[in-house]
């Protein structure tokens, strides 16, 4: 499978308007799967999920000449970075309030699955994203969806704060007290 990065630089220097819209297709159909994911878990509407991954699609072929990034990696988390604010705006203009529900080890390792479509978890990644998740289904709400936040999607602590409406140093303090919080209940590795 190409690399995200090459499709991108591919798409932003195609020729034709044809080429173009093959290549964006196929980088949107690349990109999706991952930006569903993460809007899924957030907000566990599918209806919500898939009007988001549109708007965040949307926003990301628009802003898309402004990326300077290097890595797949680095590139979904963009993607989901834009995901992350559509979400806070929809629930902002919606004034709604929504209880971080518990999900299940196999929806949770679909969501790793996906945001790794493009890069596969190595040998050595593999059990720290085993820990991650044991930590995660192990921990009490809103503790799961702070830790899932940041270790599985590897979300900023500045997007963590805007996500919770709080500040980046309470988000830090937060994500440390759930830790303590989890690794308290079940032990160290």
């Amino acid at each position: 499978m190409e690399k995200l990065t090459d499709l991108v630089r591919r798409y932003l220097s195609a020729s034709t308007r044809e080429e173009r819209v093959a290549l964006g297709q196929e980088l949107a159909h690349s990109i999706r799967p991952p930006i569903y994911a993460f809007l899924m878990w957030n907000c566990g509407q599918p209806e919500l999920a898939e009007d988001l991954s549109q708007d965040t699609l949307i926003v990301v072929f628009q802003r898309l000449e402004q990326w300077r990034g290097d890595s797949d990696k680095i590139f979904i988390g963009w993607c989901r970075g834009i995901a992350r604010y559509k979400l806070c705006d929809h629930f902002r203009r919606h004034q709604e309030t929504e209880d971080i529900a518990s999900v299940s080890e196999s929806e949770l390792w679909k969501i790793v699955e996906a945001s790794t479509k493009n890069t596969p978890l190595s040998a050595g990644e593999r059990p720290d994203y085993e820990y991650a998740v044991s930590l995660i289904l192990k921990a009490r709400s809103p503790c799961n969806k702070i830790l899932q936040m940041y270790y599985i999607e590897e979300t900023s602590y500045e997007d963590i704060a805007a996500f919770l409406g709080i500040s980046y140093n309470a988000a830090r303090m937060q994500i440390k007290r759930c830790l303590r919080e989890v690794i308290e209940d079940i032990g160290p590795p």
